[in-house]
């Protein structure tokens, strides 16, 4: 498959995983650097450890209880700073590009739920051995990553140690799986292998269907930007007006004030058409995510003239 951003120019540090490295990179500092800070008799590293690190269902432990949220801060924990290290390099390295061609929003559930289906696998793992320790880490969620970068570009060549020879990506994400799973079932270490595969298998799973089921779109539909297709338009001077930040825009609109002003509306938008294009609301949705992950200069100047029109035809 050949390459091409969905948000109008790479981004060498895309906003999602800026956001994630910026995160773990907090809960580090909060879990080494401070972890003799005390308070409430709790170390801030032991309240951490309690608290957000995954543990297995079941009664307390002398380690710690699960709670369900466990699913998703463990992602941010780690055991050290190579464990850190590793994890944010290879989630750059890969989820750049992925990251770049689906845009911040899906990737960031992308993401999550990869992290959340290692976390499910492997605490089912950890049911059947009768495992009472901790799983913290980013490495399901980065297997998953791994996973999407293969299926996006099965083909590119890839440069991996020990193997001194380019190999494709879903070569290598072969291996790593098969590793992973021979490790997995005869090795005793503190290494989570199930976790990995459960990432590699989720991250499988979402990249080839994810779209398919709508899972990101339902995930999002109530999101900050998402409003029904009968609101209006704000506009000044022909120009949509949008309101930017460094990692998203806000698209506002002006509600219908009356029924008769709503069927108005719809009605001049099904009848839109700009350059032979018919444009329907799922077009102009689409243009809004992408203003949502990636701004409005990134817009190409068919998508811009799009909103200007769009504008017009519903005052």
């Amino acid at each position: 498959m050949n390459y091409k951003s969905n948000s109008g120019g790479y981004r060498i540090l895309p906003p999602a995983i800026k956001t994630i490295m910026i995160i773990n990179a907090i809960v580090f500092i909060f879990s080494y650097l401070l972890a003799d800070y005390r308070f409430g008799g709790f170390s801030i590293a032991e309240f951490l450890y309690k608290n957000f690190a995954l543990y297995p269902f079941g009664e307390v432990n002398p380690f710690g209880t699960f709670y369900p949220w466990q699913l998703v801060t463990y992602q941010f924990m780690h055991a050290n700073f190579s464990h850190l290290f590793f994890n944010l390099f290879s989630l750059w390295m890969f989820g750049s590009e992925v990251e770049n061609y689906w845009g911040a929003k899906k990737f960031t559930w992308f993401y999550l739920l990869s992290g959340i289906g290692a976390g499910l696998v492997q605490l089912i793992v950890m049911q059947f051995s009768g495992s009472v320790g901790a799983t913290v880490g980013a490495s399901g969620a980065v297997y998953g990553v791994l996973v999407a970068f293969a299926v996006l570009n099965p083909d590119r060549r890839v440069m991996i140690i020990p193997i001194p020879i380019p190999i494709k990506s879903k070569v290598m994400v072969g291996l790593m799986i098969a590793f992973d799973l021979f490790l997995g079932l005869t090795s005793d270490g503190n290494v989570a292998h199930f976790a990995h595969l459960g990432g590699a298998i989720t991250g499988f799973l979402l990249a080839k269907y994810g779209d398919k089921i709508k899972i990101y779109r339902q995930l999002s539909a109530n999101s900050y930007y998402r409003e029904s297709s009968n609101s209006r338009l704000r506009y000044e001077d022909n120009e949509p007006k949008i309101y930017s930040t460094e990692n998203k825009s806000t698209f506002w609109r002006k509600e219908p004030e009356n029924n008769k002003e709503e069927e108005n509306t719809t009605s001049k938008v099904n009848k839109l058409v700009i350059d032979g294009e018919n444009i329907t609301q799922n077009k102009i949705d689409a243009i809004l995510d992408k203003i949502s992950s990636s701004g409005y200069t990134n817009l190409t100047e068919h998508e811009k003239k799009i909103l200007v029109e769009l504008s017009k035809n519903i005052r």
